[in-house]
């Protein structure tokens, strides 16, 4: 809106036949190695651009699924992702492994957006409204002994992921590790 985004286009607006040249940084790496071999379940938690750095997570897990390698011996990864704009979802759909669903990805993604409460209803597979960690957590908890929570959204649903994970932890047998990556400018 008014930040280095406006500021771009207006700067390619002044000469828009003119080739223009920016300096490019490249952040990352996402999807940095974790052990995950351990886990009877994956469940990634992710918020608005959040979901840049979970798809990594969910192209590893389709890749060792398909391979049947040690890396994973989860046969689960649950994708909870809640973001503003509907138009992301069918964006972020076909990014996902054609074969995902049938290899155990399952998606649980919620749209905050107004265009989401004003319709009312979900797409198949999308809710409407905030992400409910506490009920996402307690839906995994004590079907499994080990239990893999990787997160990766800004900071008030990274801190009540935080808080759920410490709630839940041991809860009914199960042991949950969380993972935290965080994006900041």
């Amino acid at each position: 809106m008014s930040g280095l985004t406006s500021s771009l286009h207006r700067d390619i607006s002044l000469t828009p036949t003119k080739p223009t040249y920016l300096p490019l940084t490249l952040e990352g790496p996402y999807g940095h190695a974790i052990d995950l071999s351990y886990a009877d379940s994956i469940l990634c938690i992710g918020g608005g651009i959040g979901i840049t750095a979970l798809l990594s997570y969910v192209q590893y897990f389709v890749e060792a699924r398909r391979t049947n390698s040690p890396a994973v011996k989860a046969s689960r990864l649950v994708l909870a992702w809640s973001y503003r704009e509907r138009e992301f979802a069918d964006i972020v759909r076909e990014m996902l492994p054609v074969d995902a669903r049938a290899l155990g990805v399952e998606c649980l993604w919620t749209c905050t957006g107004a265009e989401a409460r004003v319709k009312g209803e979900g797409e198949e597979g999308i809710g409407v409204g905030r992400l409910d960690v506490g009920q996402v957590l307690m839906e995994e908890v004590g079907s499994v002994k080990r239990l893999a929570v990787l997160v990766c959204a800004p900071g008030g649903l990274a801190d009540g992921v935080r808080r759920e994970v410490v709630r839940f932890h041991g809860e009914r047998g199960t042991r949950i590790d969380l993972h935290e990556d965080s994006f900041a400018w």
